[in-house]
């Protein structure tokens, strides 16, 4: 997902006065690794609770 907003700056679309539509999809962008992050450990925390149930 970064790499849409390095797309985007390495373009000089944000230093064109877009800075508030870089800033939004970087929070975007760290929001969606928040939730990747939550769901792998949730994955792994239900694999691990399934080996001890075993």
């Amino acid at each position: 997902m970064l790499a849409i907003s390095s797309a985007l700056n390495s373009g000089g679309y944000c230093d064109r006065g877009n800075n508030n539509y870089c800033y939004l999809l970087s929070l975007f962008e760290q929001k969606i690794q928040q939730i990747i992050d939550y769901s792998l450990t949730t994955i792994i925390l239900l694999n691990q609770w399934a080996q001890i149930r075993t």
